[in-house]
């Protein structure tokens, strides 16, 4: 596991998904389209996404694979997300594109994420163009993976607009994550407790 500095930022627990505190509408809408793939209280597989119903949402949807807490591989990148980045991620470790400030705190999100089944909403801010600050939501939610594949997680990122447009030239990654919460998705919580003391 990957060392987690700085210390965490307040978590909070959502045992109620309907009440999660997203931000921006497109967060419920994720949620949404995730529950409706859900079936005989089995995650959505990664291979049955009708992503065809969530048209609107693909431009800023991204799945990885969770290897482990240091590998997650970008396996599907929305076209504004790859604009963004000015460059195709797809298969590429996205821990090695985080500052190392947080790298623990994302690998240990994303594993948590796989491996208990819960949902995350949490909020930064990035560095846009002519050093205008923009907030970010990042929804993360468990898939199924085909037999013999890594689990994986599907996140989808709402970013707070200026001058009626979506902010693009992205100066500089943001290295504190401001605050998260652990969502209910009918599976109930891990010992959070306990999670967080080991990756202390």
């Amino acid at each position: 596991m990957l060392p987690v500095d700085p210390p965490f930022p307040p978590i909070a627990l959502c045992a109620d998904a309907e009440a999660a505190p997203f931000e921006f509408e497109n967060s419920r809408k994720f949620l949404r389209c995730w529950r409706g793939h859900c079936h005989d209280n089995e995650l959505p597989r990664a291979d049955e996404l009708n992503l065809g119903a969530m048209k609107s949402l693909l431009p800023e949807l991204l799945i990885y694979d969770v290897v482990d807490a240091a590998t997650i591989r970008f396996r599907l990148a929305g076209t504004l997300v790859v604009k963004r980045m000015g460059f195709e991620p797809r298969g590429m470790n996205m821990i090695e594109l985080t500052p190392p400030r947080i790298r623990g705190q994302v690998g240990l999100a994303f594993t948590v994420v796989a491996q208990h089944r819960i949902g995350i909403v949490s909020h930064f801010s990035h560095i846009y163009e002519g050093g205008r600050p923009g907030r970010v939501e990042m929804v993360m939610l468990p898939l199924g993976a085909p037999e013999g594949q890594p689990p994986r997680v599907m996140t989808l990122v709402s970013r707070e607009a200026y001058e009626g447009r979506a902010p693009f030239g992205l100066e500089e990654t943001a290295d504190r994550v401001e605050d998260a919460t652990l969502i209910d998705l009918g599976y109930g919580f891990p010992d959070i407790g306990a999670l967080l003391a080991r990756a202390a």
